[in-house]
């Protein structure tokens, strides 16, 4: 289906790729309304199995408030790392949730902090809230096995690295 929203530059690029195949370190962008985000292919597992990066983005112009920008791209290591897949044709954020590895990040959580007002009960539900689980995938869960969910994100194209801010917004 057609997208009639947004910057037509955007809709254009989008779902384009402009390598032959994807290697680490191929180039992303991401496209938004009519902002661009830049990212870094970190891991291929293979051409449909992925890991990609956020680039830190830093403007070197000095055009301000203006359509005329210019980036470097610089590695962040501290930038998370995003799973995508590709299904059917199109690629998806991938989010896994493993119930030991939850419960060791709130347990750490909850170790850090000096209020006593919430339980580590609460914490949990603090951190599952929102994961939209099926009620046979909260059994599956709840037996220790991972529930891997999926996001389309179809709205990036590879081999080129691209940052734009929209200032008209």
């Amino acid at each position: 289906m057609s997208k009639w929203y947004g910057n037509l530059i955007n809709r254009v690029d989008e779902g384009n790729q402009y390598v032959p195949q994807i290697e680490v370190g191929t180039p992303l962008t991401e496209y938004m309304w009519s902002d661009r985000h830049a990212y870094e292919v970190v891991e291929v597992q293979d051409q449909e199995h992925i890991k990609i990066r956020q680039y830190k983005a830093v403007r070197i112009d000095d055009n301000g408030m203006s359509d005329c920008q210019n980036y470097k791209y610089e590695h962040d290591e501290k930038s998370p790392v995003i799973e995508l897949e590709k299904r059917r044709g199109c690629w998806y954020k991938v989010r896994r949730y493993l119930k030991s590895e939850i419960m060791a990040d709130v347990e750490k959580r909850f170790a850090d902090k000096t209020n006593d007002t919430k339980n580590i009960d609460t914490e949990f539900k603090w951190a599952m809230f929102n994961c939209g689980f099926t009620e046979g995938q909260w059994a599956k869960f709840n037996e220790g096995k991972e529930i891997k969910k999926y996001t389309k994100w179809n709205n990036i194209s590879f081999g080129v690295a691209d940052e734009y801010y929209d200032y008209s917004f």
